[in-house]
């Protein structure tokens, strides 16, 4: 993988999500992104920062997020995304890399934040108080998104398998 030529001494945690619940998330973000202009991402992005400059634009894309076809859009960069993540997996070093699934993260978060900070050589005496800190976002599922949940499985089956969802 090119990111372990790069940085060859790298330790990786990779953290995985049920693809109906991170799809129904990232459409709430997006929604949450497009509402209003943010100036903080704007920094972040220079293609963010150039739809904020021009009000028709925006409004375009805002638009956009509303109707049912982003859920198929944000499916298939879940689908890129996680294909190119299982075919890099095999080329690294299996010691530099983790899989934290974020249901366990949340089901036990001082168990997996200990588990992290060992992997990555990290002092573990700040767990307990960071651990009390994560708690589940309780968002509902949006109908766009539940109205596509036969095909997000279809088209996560490889991913589900990998990961056992």
């Amino acid at each position: 993988a090119l990111i372990h030529q790069l940085f060859p001494q790298a330790r990786f945690v990779f953290v995985v999500r049920e693809p109906v619940a991170t799809i129904n998330s990232q459409l709430q973000a997006m929604r949450t992104l497009f509402a209003t202009p943010s100036e903080y991402h704007a920094l972040l992005d220079p293609s963010y920062a150039r739809l904020t400059r021009s009000k028709a634009l925006f409004a375009f894309y805002r638009s956009g997020i509303s109707r049912a076809g982003m859920v198929d859009r944000i499916l298939e960069g879940f689908v890129h995304s996680t294909d190119a993540l299982i075919g890099d997996l095999p080329r690294l070093p299996p010691k530099q890399w983790t899989i934290v699934k974020y249901e366990d993260l949340l089901t036990d978060p001082a168990v997996e934040l200990t588990r992290l900070y060992e992997f990555l050589g990290l002092e573990t005496r700040q767990v307990p108080r960071l651990a009390n800190e994560i708690r589940p976002s309780g968002r509902a599922l949006d109908p766009h998104v539940e109205a596509r949940i036969p095909k997000i499985l279809e088209r996560t089956q490889t991913f589900r398998e990998r990961f056992r969802y």
